[in-house]
């Protein structure tokens, strides 16, 4: 079995789109998971998963589409994309508020809490312009970042010559 890269998509701005929200979301659960601000507070607990569920849904889909297969239909990668975009958002205001600039949040702490507030924040904002892309698309009918990658001229004519024979 041999995968083609779709490199349509990996350089379209829906596949740069999704690719930093992967790169900062991965930075999000990995700084998380190796401070010890997830020892010392339940918000940076519900950030961690947020991030993860959502790296790992995203990455699935990502590297399907790569491949140019499609593994989430154009609806669920819509409802994703909001899900994501409404978590990471209450996430990452909430880990501000309570961790990044708490009264007791001083020091090297707070520098740690500062950047992955920012790194969430990076995130947050490439989520909600996915969904937002992914809600202009689907009123413009404009299918160039949804739509499933159409077969090669030589797999075409092959289609239609298989076609051919079998009737």
């Amino acid at each position: 079995m041999k995968l083609k890269v779709d490199s349509t998509f990996l350089s379209s701005g829906c596949g740069v789109l999704q690719a930093f929200c992967l790169f900062t979301g991965g930075g999000v659960f990995g700084t998380i998971a190796q401070t010890d601000a997830i020892a010392s507070s339940t918000v940076a607990h519900a950030l961690l998963w947020i991030s993860v569920s959502a790296w790992v849904v995203s990455m699935v889909g990502y590297l399907s589409r790569a491949f140019g297969k499609r593994f989430y239909d154009d609806h669920a990668a819509s409802v994703f994309g909001l899900i994501f975009s409404i978590f990471y958002l209450i996430g990452t205001i909430c880990f501000g508020v309570y961790n990044t600039w708490a009264a007791g949040a001083k020091g090297s702490q707070n520098s740690r809490s500062l950047f992955i507030f920012l790194l969430a924040l990076l995130t947050t904002v490439g989520y909600i312009l996915e969904a937002i892309g992914n809600f202009m698309t689907g009123v413009s009918n404009d299918k160039s970042c949804s739509k499933a990658p159409s077969p090669s001229k030589a797999e075409n004519g092959k289609a239609e010559e298989q076609k051919k024979v079998e009737e």
